[in-house]
């Protein structure tokens, strides 16, 4: 048996290839020959010639996402009701949690005010699957106030991950099985394996295998949002993509199981490059304030109103109960006046009065 998948082995493998490759950047993302395919398709095995990471992804039309509009609910607007013409993902995920789809999705604005918000669920069609961003910290984008959500340790860990591994492949923290998700992004299924870049979040044995060193700045996702509106002012989605080597046979395939790295890619967005946007949001975002206080502001004028119109109504109310005394202490000083001033008044009209 040995003997004839030694044979086999030497038929489809070229005898200068090896299982480490060196290509081009360009190459390993849109796609090159291989010559183990080549082989392949002369014995009906492979349709294609050509391996690339994302070989059928350029030009290409995007999944389509229906989202709730919020006509009836303004809580669910945002949220995906289907991806790519699905209700869920149960032909991809193997349990409820895993193949529901939950969140929205990561290029609509969250529903505002996210004041209280303490995490966001976020769509990320890379990995048909949504994941959780917990809410870590405030900054500026600008001079512009913005909450920053991360995606969290807990996300990651295998033990809330077991609904997205494939029976037969061990669970591992900080890592996301993608072999079922291919067969949507890339039309095949491909042992692939997704993590964060420079295995962020992972167990540390791989940070030493590889001389890797991640940094929660520089490798994880996240999202800086504008709460009052709910607009996405930065954001960074940043993924590395890995294959999983298995030993099938001997010949064929000298390594033991392996997860190998083979790139990280970084999509980020950020206002600050687009000012004119900067200058429009934060007029906006005045507005907003003043609406927003409107009515605590006509409460303050209504309470120093009635404070006012109480105060006058009780100096009238007080003046009002004096007049006879005020009124007798001017006609007294009148009646001392100096008679040579022509001027004089009865002493009964004083007594009378006051």
């Amino acid at each position: 048996m040995d003997m004839l998948m030694k044979g086999l082995a030497r038929s489809i493998i070229p005898s200068d290839w090896s299982l480490i490759q060196k290509h081009s950047t360009e190459e390993v993302i849109w796609g090159y020959t291989d010559p183990v395919l080549e082989r392949l398709k002369t014995f009906g095995q492979t349709d294609s010639t050509d391996f690339g990471f994302f070989m059928n992804q350029n030009d290409s039309k995007s999944f389509e996402i229906e989202a709730i509009s919020g006509k009836k609910n303004v809580k669910e607007t945002g949220k995906i009701s289907s991806w790519n013409g699905q209700k869920d993902l149960s032909d991809v995920w193997f349990t409820p949690d895993a193949y529901t789809l939950q969140g929205s999705d990561s290029n609509s604005p969250m529903v505002p005010p996210l004041a209280n918000a303490s995490r966001l669920d976020i769509f990320v069609d890379l990995l048909c699957r949504s994941l959780y961003f917990e809410r870590t910290e405030q900054s500026r984008v600008s001079k512009i106030k913005v909450d920053v959500y991360n995606v969290p340790l807990d996300e990651l860990k295998k033990e809330n991950n077991r609904g997205y591994w494939k029976k037969g492949l061990t669970n591992r923290d900080g890592m996301i099985d993608l072999s079922s998700c291919t067969k949507l992004t890339f039309g095949e299924s491909a042992p692939l394996i997704a993590s964060l870049p420079h295995f962020l979040y992972a167990a540390k044995n791989y940070g030493n295998l590889y001389n890797v060193r991640p940094s929660i700045e520089k490798h994880s996702s996240f999202i800086k949002v504008e709460p009052m509106t709910g607009i996405i002012l930065e954001a960074a989605k940043r993924f590395q993509l890995n294959t999983f080597v298995s030993r099938n046979f001997h010949p064929g395939n000298p390594a033991n199981n392996s997860i190998i790295p083979a790139f990280w890619l970084s999509q980020s967005f950020s206002a600050v490059d687009h000012p004119g946007l900067l200058t429009k949001l934060g007029q906006q975002i005045r507005w907003l304030v003043l609406v927003t206080n409107f009515p605590l502001a006509l409460l303050v004028i209504a309470i120093c109103g009635n404070l006012a119109a109480f105060f006058v109504g009780f100096k009238i109310h007080s003046q009002a109960g004096q007049p006879r005394r005020s009124q007798a202490r001017s006609l007294k000083e009148i009646g001392q006046l100096d008679a040579s001033s022509g001027e004089t008044l009865e002493r009964q009209n004083l007594t009378t009065i006051s």
